[in-house]
Formats: structure tokens, sequence, C-alpha cells
């Protein structure tokens, strides 16, 4: 990264992709590190000779890998603020992404507060309310893989339907898949698929009169059902309810706010453990 910055300068516009590249790397470790193994004592032993360790402390490596998130697509709103060549939408946009990353950890209340300022900074430029809700009004699985920091690059990525999410490996449901070639073909993937079908509900954060502390409610999948599945099996309609269950999504927004979505659609594409298995063994 620092030879790229050494060419391109470290307040170029074409540094956005890679620096949203390690925000997406820092995702990938801590949906590892969700994996309750890597935290447990790794003992190796050889003889008499016995190694005891732990990694970090979960809590640790999260708010390490939160923080570098955040200041990289802070970092980036701040190029896109920046250039005098972009349009004037990019950085507004780019806060986009700092609000789904502040909802991918949980803060609820912060990533509220950007959207709503998302769409008022639109506003201010000129976009019609119209045109601003319509950027907001489907929901987006978390994180979004590419950036869109133009109007128009925005409302081509709108243009999917429905919401199509290629699962990681077994080992990481609800993951998306990195790059192609890190996990199974796409046509064993396209073989084991499900449509389903949910609501989207937003649950506010309430305030308790007595003491007026903040309770996290976030946002729930609800009337969750399998349209159909591929090959028609009831273990892959239980895997199919149970990893969408995990997934973390954007919520559909008007003027600023999230608002109740109802029957969404969603193709999930996934591989069986036994598939992975046989595949590994190929």
């Amino acid at each position: 990264m620092s030879g790229i910055e050494a060419t391109l300068g470290e307040n170029h516009v074409e540094l956005t992709p890679w620096l949203y590249n390690i925000v997406l790397a820092h995702y990938y470790q801590i949906s590892l590190l969700k994996r309750p193994s890597m935290f447990n004592d790794v003992v190796t032993a050889e003889g008499e000779d016995e190694w005891r360790g732990r990694t970090l402390a979960k809590g640790e490596s999260l708010r390490i890998s939160y923080r570098i998130g955040k200041d990289l697509l802070q970092r980036i709103v701040d190029i896109y603020a920046a250039a005098e060549d972009s349009p004037l939408e990019s950085s507004a946009l780019a806060r986009l992404y700092l609000a789904d990353w502040e909802l991918l950890f949980g803060l609820e209340s912060a990533s509220l507060a950007l959207y709503q300022q998302v769409y008022e900074e639109l506003l201010d430029l000129g976009v019609s309310p119209a045109r601003a809700n319509a950027l907001f009004q489907h929901p987006r699985v978390l994180p979004v893989p590419t950036i869109a920091t133009s109007l128009p690059q925005m409302e081509i990525q709108l243009r999917e339907r429905p919401i199509r999410f290629e699962a990681w490996t077994p080992n990481y449901p609800a993951t998306a898949l990195p790059k192609p070639q890190l996990a199974v073909t796409s046509e064993t993937a396209e073989r084991f698929k499900s449509t389903l079908r949910f609501n989207l509900v937003p649950l506010l954060p309430e305030v308790l009169m007595t003491n007026q502390r903040s309770i996290k409610l976030g946002f729930n999948l609800r009337n969750l059902e399998v349209i159909s599945v591929s090959p028609e099996e009831e273990q892959l309609r239980e895997q199919a309810l149970y990893e969408v269950s995990l997934l973390q999504l954007r919520p559909a927004l008007e003027n600023g706010l999230p608002i109740v979505t109802e029957n969404v659609e969603l193709e999930y594409l996934f591989t069986p453990q036994s598939e992975a298995l046989s595949l590994r063994e190929n």
C-alpha cells in the first residue's frame, strides 16, 4: 500500500478502492474471529516439550479491526471531499459505507445518524428527495463488495433483483465470497441455492424513561420463509433459514430513516459441508 501511495499520493481518489479492500479484509478477519475455537488455549506437545499460548482476546481484536476500518472509511470520505474533479455527491455517498461499518459492529445509533447525514447532504447538493430516497429503497447485504461514489454508479447497482448472496464456505455461513477463485466453482454454487422471502423490520433504539438509558435493538428479519431450494431437501431448507438469519443488511431508508420493508426476496448460494469436502479431495 505504501508503494501505491508513493506513486499516486496520499490523497488521490484512485487510492480509495485499495483502501476499501483493506476495510473488507478486516471484515473477513472479524468473520474468522467469530469462530469460538480461535480463542481457546492452543496446546502442542512433542515428548516432554509443551507450548501453550492464547490468541488476542476476541474483544481486543474486534476493537482493533473496527477502529482501522472506521479510520480508513473516514479517510475515503475526506479524499472525496477534497477532490475537485469528483462528483459533488462523492463524499456524501462515501459516508454511507461508514454508516454501514457502524451497523456491522452493532452501533445502530451511530449508523442511523450517519444515514440521516448522507440523505441531508444529498438534498443540500440539489438531489431531489424522490431520487435520494430511490437510492435507499431496497435493503443491501453488508458489507457491500464495491463502493459507488456517484449517483449513476449507485443506481446501476440497484438494478440487481433479487438480492443475491454467495456464501464463502460452510465454515463461514453468512460471510460473502471474497473472490470466486477462493471457494467452490460458480457451477457448484448454482446447484445449491435457495430463494427466501422475509420482512426487514427496524427496531429503533428505545430510551427507558426511568434512567434515560438507550437500549440498542437493531434490525430484525421477520416472517423468514423458503420459497424454493435446490436440491429439494429438508436439511438444506433448514440450513438456508439458519444462514440467512445471520446476515446483516442495510435497512431500506426513507428521508434518511429506516423503514419496514416487506416481501424482500434474497437468492442465497451456498455449499453444503459434504460437497465442500468432496471438492477438496478432488
